[in-house]
């Protein structure tokens, strides 16, 4: 077996699933025509009211009252996320009226929601997302300088990002704050890298907390307004990478960082420290030493740069403001000084 079909790193997994899923569907399609037995309707009205906003005239207020409270809301960042969710059904037939079974799916309908400092909209994108047997869907939403997607075959969750033109306002603040954050980020490999984001860990760990995952996040988005400007074309059609500026807040003094990976072997420390109201870029740097048998016997080796200015290339990087269920950065951070927890 040869090297280049060893290759085949967390992300490239997550392509060849939806790579896998799309001839099934079209076989189904293929094979007859389906009834639709159950209707997502509760995804319907939210994308019916979404439509009737008005650019500069409905208010943030308005559009509440239109579609009820918000899944994800932060006046810092200006923006409104409303989810629905429902079940579509439908039953597909072999050759009619011979049934070849029903099949049902997750339907996501989003609508991101920017505006003003007076409260009036600025911006509206909505779309849907799918997850089932024979159809899968990603989805991602653009709005003035936001970005909401939903990758294709993976189990991170929606993730909400800002262009890193975003970034300066909220390090402002940062400054004030007894704690001290930190910026990580996988350096940016070259495009025309065959495996671009191998070496990227996906389980960063600061003192015992919560893993983090660096790798950029895999988009399918049509060239235009939906993309970040700064995606990068992966294959051919509408898969993109976005890689990712991830914030973490700390308290002031020495830390431990440990960078592994869910599919090679292999584990890197490093240690820093920071002081309080201090910001600094980690810029991770990993190369996987490959053994013939495969990736769960193949090696990442990394290290990290920590440095007290922003990389030259940082602008072409998004933060990541939400991911899954929680909030990666604080919704509404505080200008205040707040106290940092006790570490142990």
């Amino acid at each position: 077996m040869s090297r280049r079909l060893n290759r085949a790193s967390a992300r490239t997994r997550r392509l060849a699933g939806l790579a896998a899923a799309w001839p099934a569907g079209m076989m189904l399609a293929a094979c007859g025509a389906g009834v639709q037995l159950r209707e997502p309707t509760l995804v319907t009205q939210q994308a019916a009211r979404l439509v009737e906003i008005r650019i500069g005239e409905t208010t943030r207020t308005d559009a509440r009252l239109a579609l009820g409270e918000p899944w994800l809301q932060s006046e810092f960042w200006r923006v409104d996320v409303f989810r629905a969710e429902d079940e579509e059904r439908e039953l597909t037939f072999i050759i009619p009226p011979v049934p070849m079974g029903v099949f049902h799916w997750t339907v996501g309908g989003y609508g991101l929601i920017t505006y003003d400092g007076a409260g009036r909209i600025t911006a509206v994108a909505s779309g849907q997302a799918f997850k089932g047997f024979n159809k899968q869907g990603a989805m991602m939403l653009r709005a003035d300088e936001l970005n909401l997607s939903v990758e294709p075959i993976d189990n991170r969750g929606p993730q909400l990002t800002a262009d890193a033109s975003r970034l300066p306002e909220y390090l402002e603040r940062s400054r004030e704050s007894p704690m001290c954050t930190v910026i990580l980020a996988c350096e940016r490999p070259a495009a025309r890298e065959k495996w671009p984001d191998e070496g990227c860990p996906d389980r960063v760990v600061i003192d015992e907390g919560e893993a983090l995952d660096l790798q950029p996040l895999l988009a399918t988005c049509e060239a235009g307004s939906r993309c970040p400007p700064n995606a990068v074309r992966w294959v051919e059609g509408v898969h993109v990478r976005v890689p990712l500026l991830v914030p973490v807040r700390l308290a002031p003094g020495r830390h431990r960082l440990v960078m592994a990976s869910s599919v090679f072997k292999g584990r890197s420390e490093a240690t820093f420290e920071c002081s309080a109201g201090e910001v600094q870029y980690g810029f991770v740097r990993g190369q996987v030493s490959w053994h013939w048998w495969g990736p769960r016997t193949s090696t990442l080796v990394a290290d990290v740069i920590m440095s007290a200015t922003p990389p030259a290339n940082w602008e072409t990087y998004s933060v990541l403001l939400f991911r899954g269920d929680h909030w990666v950065v604080e919704p509404d951070p505080s200008s205040s000084p707040r106290t940092p927890p006790d570490r142990d």
